[in-house]
């Protein structure tokens, strides 16, 4: 059953970590019930981090560790920014990875019911040649 009355955010939702840890993804979704005086996200249920050279190491160790231990997160989506490539964890039970390559490559996001093409996603990426 897909998840309603959802908002994104660009790189200033603050997703708070059960261990205390502030983390500012690239792209957040949250589907906690809105309150403008709110500090942080209640529900943060999509992550979406761009993974460039100087911060790729992190957003796939530290930060996904962090993102699997928020309750309500459903999908945590990293995307590589030379090339069409991500990796799409989906919390189904335990957390289940998706390999994605290509232009035509597609990230279904379940809870959202959401599908994420990746020629729409990279449409207007400067790519490097494989």
């Amino acid at each position: 059953m897909p998840i309603r009355n959802c908002r994104p955010f660009l790189a200033d939702g603050k997703v708070v970590t059960p261990q205390g840890n502030f983390r500012y993804p690239d792209v957040v979704v949250d589907c906690g019930r809105f309150e403008r005086s709110a500090t942080s996200l209640r529900e943060p249920t999509l992550v979406i981090e761009v993974l460039s050279k100087s911060t790729q190491w992190i957003d796939a160790t530290r930060k996904l560790e962090d993102y699997k231990s928020v309750p309500s997160m459903r999908h945590i989506l990293l995307l590589s920014q030379d090339e069409a490539r991500g990796q799409l964890w989906t919390r189904a039970g335990d957390w289940r990875l998706d390999e994605l390559a290509g232009i035509e490559a597609q990230a279904r996001l379940s809870a959202l019911d959401v599908v994420l093409s990746f020629d729409a996603v990279y449409a207007n990426a400067q790519l490097d040649p494989e």
